[in-house]
């Protein structure tokens, strides 16, 4: 079962063990053009907590796609190490037209990326799609967005509703699960109950008399949900401690201490977006079978401007 959080005690373990992936196929010079599958396919290597669902969403594909083009895969027994055919960024050539109006509702508005920014991502928090933030870069491939790079953005939104209402949302994302620390109970696979519970999060202050510089065991709370690193590092006062809504295929999944999910902790293989890492008994509530899953697909959040757990900066 892969524990992906980056608790300060694990940092150096997780930073050595990190995958880069290199995709084998060059992206299409023709700016009037974006790749989607049908001519361009290359060899990838699965990585910790791929399933064909979260690859077909950071590839803009389907899973039917990248079951076709792996007839002899098993799409539940994906193993880490195994080499799989995924298209290039979904399938075939599909012309877009650019737009020719010089308003600026027609050539959107600049936005320079940020870590942890994806196209859903941003077409989450500016309450629009990723075929329109596409359509306004037709030369930029979204899976090779690199912080500072400058982008075309639609411009005047302020951004999606909570799912049921409620306060603004200053994170969003979806894809799966996993689990890396529990502080009641544990998986055959892992009898000696989970390390992780004695790291410090990442929210926890570097102060050492604050009140807030506890492990995961001492803050004695399950409700703790872990998002992409690089996302939570560069926002920490913006999001640590903020209560997460969590969704499995869109119904709403319930904190295991009662109350509300929180944001406290980063994790080096959420960095994407595509991920959120759970306790096991947070994890067991979208899933009963989350111990034999490891990876549960079809999660969905959003960390919203409310305060659950105090946060004090470093």
């Amino acid at each position: 079962m892969p524990r992906c959080s980056s608790t300060l005690l694990l940092l150096v373990v997780a930073v050595a063990a990190s995958a880069f992936i290199v995709d084998a196929c060059a992206a299409d010079g023709d700016s009037s053009r974006r790749l989607l599958a049908s001519g361009c396919t290359y060899t990838y290597t699965i990585q910790p907590g791929d399933t064909f669902w979260a690859l077909a969403q950071r590839r803009g594909t389907t899973v039917d796609v990248i079951q076709a083009l792996n007839p002899g895969v098993v799409p539940t027994r994906l193993q880490v190490g195994q080499v799989i055919n995924v298209p290039c960024s979904g399938g075939g050539y599909v012309r877009i037209s650019m737009p020719t109006s010089t308003t600026p509702a027609a050539r959107g508005c600049t936005y320079t990326i940020q870590p942890g920014d994806t196209f859903w991502a941003l077409a989450q928090g500016r309450g629009t799609t990723v075929d329109a933030i596409q359509a306004l870069n037709p030369g930029v491939v979204p899976t090779r967005l690199q912080v500072g790079q400058v982008i075309n953005v639609p411009c005047g939104s302020n951004g999606p509703a909570p799912q049921g209402g409620g306060s603004k949302v200053l994170y969003s994302g979806s894809g799966s699960g996993t689990y890396y620390y529990d502080l009641r109970t544990t998986c055959p696979q892992n009898p000696g109950g989970f390390p992780e519970n004695n790291g410090y999060p990442y929210c926890a202050s570097y102060n050492a008399s604050a009140p807030t510089y506890k492990t995961l065991a001492q803050l004695g709370s399950n409700n703790a949900i872990a998002i992409d690193r690089n996302v939570l590092s560069a926002n920490r006062a913006r999001l640590c401690g903020k209560k997460v809504l969590v969704f499995k295929n869109g119904v709403p999944v319930t904190a295991p201490n009662g109350g509300s999910f929180f944001v406290w902790d980063g994790c080096e293989a959420c960095v994407g977006g595509g991920r959120i890492d759970f306790s096991l008994s947070g994890l067991q509530g979208a899933a009963s079978n989350a111990c034999s899953l490891g990876v549960v697909p079809g999660i969905s959040w959003q960390a919203v401007d409310e305060v659950v757990q105090r946060f004090v900066p470093p």
